[in-house]
């Protein structure tokens, strides 16, 4: 690690109307160096962020970029500094090919009037391959899964002449494979010289990758470590300023009863391949995976939401016919989306809206809207799942993520369920919000229902789940019970797929 630094970030201050989002916070970086900042929501790594890249400009403090002060009050100024931040939000344009979006801002030749589209996909190809991943460079973004559209943001990155890279949950859509795969580029990018500053909420990871880690809380920096210095425990104490607890809290005296919904034969081509599984009362059935195992398919065809051939649905053991999602709904099955701000809450509406509106008919005296009673009901829902908002009007857009996920899952229970299936509940929140979360899914559990644990993140399978479903390539690979549900045990089950592309 070189002893010049990079970046240097000193006493600097950020305020938003009353609120100190940054309180003379002082961060260096260093040429070939991985340096992670952690914190809860709200900490200030987004801002402090926000300022390097040129999107903020800070109200005191220094900035200097390899040695020289920094003035720029504009994300153009920055990159030509050598500065690039991939955000969790992408910033592609979805209906252009995965080679216009990596080279959109040179995309013509040296004469500047013509495109060599022979050239351009195939220095496109040879970017993406040498990330590791194989994605058609013709194909249009809009067509890709969320993970893919990562990969091709973390290409567009690299084609540019970044030195200073930020990543903001960049494994947040990925799975373990195409995780280590990322995490094989990112140090080889770090040998070369390049400083890497890291954001995630996922531990493992920045445990795993980072020389050194700086703690955010409350708009402070409150510790840095160097690599070997702090576990998962220690980590997660100092960001929350206090002992959560158990990560992965159990649950006492499980009681699972009878089965409650099953699918039999899904299929929808090579995407998936006659998967069954059934959850029973008071289980956590997880299905794990690596990306493009067909997880998130399978579900989506059991729940009417996307179409696929099934062999039979039953609920409590009587065959029953599911063609949309309105129809589950109404059997008492809900579905909790992978991409949130997509499919799981509207953002521009309250949270009263947003919650209310999968059970109108609670809160309907005559043909009206009873809005005492759907206040009343909202405020005891947004307390009982730990909402951290001004008031149950504001709009949802005004959370952070892991409330926003709260919402969601208040939703999905607004209406009477059964079965609730949860994909990817916990991608992008910060470790308080998991841990909220995770409380959510084992009271649900105890309570009778039966849930259903969509995740690529192993460590939350095996933490949280009493029997797992493991796919590949579209099919169901194997299930493991009890003692058996190991980090180990997934992976090997999961492993024939790691050969293949996408």
């Amino acid at each position: 690690m070189s002893g010049k630094y990079s970046v240097e970030m000193n006493g600097i201050n950020k305020s938003f109307g009353g609120v100190h989002a940054l309180k003379n916070v002082s961060v260096r970086f260093c040429p070939g160096e991985i340096h992670s900042l952690v914190g809860e929501n709200g900490a200030g790594k987004s801002t402090l962020i926000k300022i390097l890249s040129g999107m903020y400009v800070k109200d005191s403090g220094e900035l200097r970029i390899h040695g020289e002060t920094v003035h720029a009050k504009s994300v153009f100024e920055m990159k030509q500094k050598g500065v690039d931040v991939i955000y969790q939000e992408f910033a592609l344009a979805p209906d252009c090919t995965v080679a216009e979006n990596i080279y959109m801002s040179h995309l013509a030749g040296a004469d500047r009037h013509f495109i060599n589209w022979k050239q351009l996909n195939r220095q496109t190809k040879e970017l993406i391959e040498s990330i590791g991943f194989d994605i058609d460079p013709r194909e249009a973004v809009g067509d890709l899964s969320v993970a893919y559209q990562q990969i091709v943001e973390i290409a567009k990155a690299l084609s540019a002449d970044v030195d200073i890279l930020v990543l903001d949950e960049p494994t947040a859509v990925l799975s373990p494979y195409e995780t280590e795969k990322l995490f094989k580029i990112l140090k080889e990018l770090r040998e070369k010289g390049m400083t890497i500053i890291y954001i995630s909420h996922r531990m493992e990871d920045v445990l795993e990758l980072s020389d050194r880690i700086t703690v955010l809380r409350d708009g402070e920096n409150v510790a840095e470590y160097r690599r070997g210095e702090a576990d998962v425990s220690q980590l997660v104490t100092m960001m929350m300023g206090r002992d959560p607890g158990a990560f992965y809290p159990k649950r006492e005296h499980v009681e699972i009863g009878e089965e409650v919904f099953r699918a039999e034969g899904l299929n929808r081509g090579f995407k998936v391949q006659d998967v069954s599984f059934f959850v029973r009362s008071g289980e956590v059935l997880g299905i794990a995976g690596l990306l493009g195992g067909g997880k998130t398919e399978s579900v989506r065809i059991a729940y009417g939401a996307d179409p696929g051939r099934c062999g039979g649905i039953y609920i409590e053991g009587k065959p029953c016919k599911i063609n949309s999602p309105y129809a589950a709904q109404k059997q008492g099955i809900n579905y909790l989306s992978e991409s949130r701000k997509d499919d799981g809450v509207l953002l521009d509406l309250s949270i009263i809206e947003n919650i209310t509106l999968s059970n109108m008919r609670a809160v309907q005296k005559g043909i009206f809207i009873d809005r005492k009673k759907e206040l009343r009901t909202v405020k005891g829902l947004a307390e009982k799942f730990t909402v951290k908002c001004r008031d149950v009007r504001d709009p949802v857009a005004s959370l952070s993520g892991g409330n926003q996920q709260k919402v969601s899952i208040a939703k999905s229970l607004f209406a009477p369920t059964k079965v609730l299936i949860l994909d990817e509940p916990t991608r992008g929140i910060d470790v308080g919000a998991k841990v909220e979360v995770y409380h959510i899914i084992n009271e649900l559990a105890a309570q009778g229902m039966a849930v259903i644990l969509v995740s690529s993140e192993i460590e939350e399978i095996t933490g949280m789940c009493d029997r797992v479903v493991v796919m590949g390539a579209g099919t169901v690979r194997g299930e493991l019970k009890g003692s058996e549900i190991t980090k180990q045990r997934i992976l090997e089950l999961s492993a024939a797929e790691a050969g293949g592309g996408h």
